[in-house]
């Protein structure tokens, strides 16, 4: 949250921070900082700041085990080309890891995302 408040991505656009497991709570928790955000600026505790724009700056990996709820709430904050595969290997077995990959590329939500590409630019490689 302090990255976002301070507008590090904002500050220092090749910076590159990545929220593991769907952006753990940060998702869920992004609407309510925008708005104690905006309160904050107001009385000067903190410099104005589009919570969601700076969100949108960070990466975030589809580590664990990617739940329907926390997928849907990721593709609210992370744009298409900021979302990496992770798979959390070796702590989770490959038996294991494998069919979550194909049913993560699979699945609707992600038609849009390239698993690979964006994985390759975040490393500073062309895809």
């Amino acid at each position: 949250m302090t990255s976002i408040s301070t507008r590090t991505m904002t500050r220092f656009p090749h910076i590159r921070f990545v929220v593991p497991h769907c952006g753990a709570f940060l998702p869920y928790m992004l609407q309510r900082f925008a708005g104690v955000s905006r309160i904050l600026a107001q009385y000067g505790v903190m410099e104005p700041t589009d919570v969601y724009e700076e969100a949108r700056g960070l990466w975030y990996d589809v580590a664990g085990d990617p739940e329907p709820v926390a997928l849907d709430m990721l593709r609210m904050v992370a744009p298409a080309d900021h979302i990496v595969y992770g798979s959390d290997y070796p702590h989770s077995p490959a038996p294991i890891v494998v069919p979550k990959k194909r049913a993560l590329e699979a699945d609707p939500r992600f038609a849009d995302v390239d698993l690979r590409a964006n994985g390759m630019r975040l490393l500073g490689g062309s895809a």
